[in-house]
């Protein structure tokens, strides 16, 4: 390098040598730090609420969708690439961060019950806005800084948004459903609204009929109304329905994913499943979750 007189070598003086470059690791909990409100931590995980853009997000730090957010800020920042390792390491700070401010409510799939009886319903859109219904009606806002907080697991799609028309009732649902009587369709109706209002303890509905009287159909359509999900997070479809679950730990990660489970022929329900899709409904908790907790369903 001598021979170079365009290059030298110098030596860094006391300064500089007191005050090594922070790690990838610490750069992310500063990232997280400056862009996050809140951190929640619900007795098991951890989740970040993200202010950004003029818009807020809450992700779940054990989740890929964080990790690639850290990973794309810190490139922004000055170049660097952050390996697992040191992600690892932020996210266990973080988690205790999050755990010293105490147990609080998870953020919920889809819907938060809000006062007065109404309800936010996240339409899973890129803005990242939800629909706030009361009983003096309904609008479109961004999700509020100071909560309800919503999670989106990866295969969750989009809502449409909604638009206020005239003319056009419920009715048009019965050329989608096939329901005939009036006292079944006020049923289907009550389910469709129970699903969204944000608290339960919810209903099971059953969906029942001859070979070809489109059960299936009513079902994704149901669900398409109010929690349209994808078959996996790389593709795209109004919706998807779901084998049954085959045990609790099956059935744990699918409501991690979801916030209506819709299952698609079942032609017997054995007596513990029974009791696990009632446990679901009521909100108890299921001892399989502790088993998956990486977010990321697939």
């Amino acid at each position: 390098m001598a021979d170079n007189p365009d290059v030298q070598d110098v030596e860094p003086d006391s300064e500089t040598k007191s005050k090594p470059r922070p790690s990838a690791a610490r750069k992310a909990i500063s990232v997280v730090a400056d862009q996050t409100a809140d951190l929640i931590w619900d007795g098991e995980n951890a989740y970040a609420v993200i202010t950004e853009g003029g818009g807020v997000r809450t992700l779940a730090v054990g989740s890929a969708a964080f990790k690639r957010w850290v990973a794309g800020k810190l490139m922004e920042l000055d170049g660097t690439v952050i390996t697992g390792e040191a992600l690892q390491t932020a996210r266990l700070t973080l988690e205790a961060a999050a755990e010293r401010g105490g147990i609080r409510p998870a953020p919920t799939i889809r819907a938060a019950a809000i006062g007065g009886g109404g309800a936010l319903i996240d339409l899973g859109d890129d803005r990242w806005h939800c629909v706030r219904v009361t009983a003096e009606g309904w609008e479109v806002i961004p999700h509020p800084a100071d909560g309800p907080f919503f999670y989106r697991p990866p295969r969750m799609a989009a809502l449409p948004v909604p638009v206020r028309t005239e003319g056009i009732g419920v009715g048009r649902l019965w050329d989608y459903i096939n329901i005939q009587r009036p006292e079944q369709r006020m049923l289907k109706l009550a389910g469709l609204l129970h699903k969204l209002q944000g608290r339960g303890p919810y209903v099971i509905e059953a969906f029942g009929g001859e070979q070809g009287s489109t059960k299936s159909t009513a079902m994704r359509v149901d669900k398409a109304l109010t929690d349209p999900t994808r078959p996996n997070p790389d593709e795209f479809a109004p919706t998807s329905l779901r084998s049954p679950p085959r045990d609790e730990r099956n059935l744990a990660a699918a409501a991690r994913g979801a916030r209506v489970l819709a299952f698609d022929n079942v032609s017997y329900i054995p007596q513990e499943l029974a009791d696990l899709l009632c446990r679901v409904a009521t909100g108890a908790d299921l001892g399989g979750r502790a088993l998956y907790t990486d977010f990321d369903e697939r």
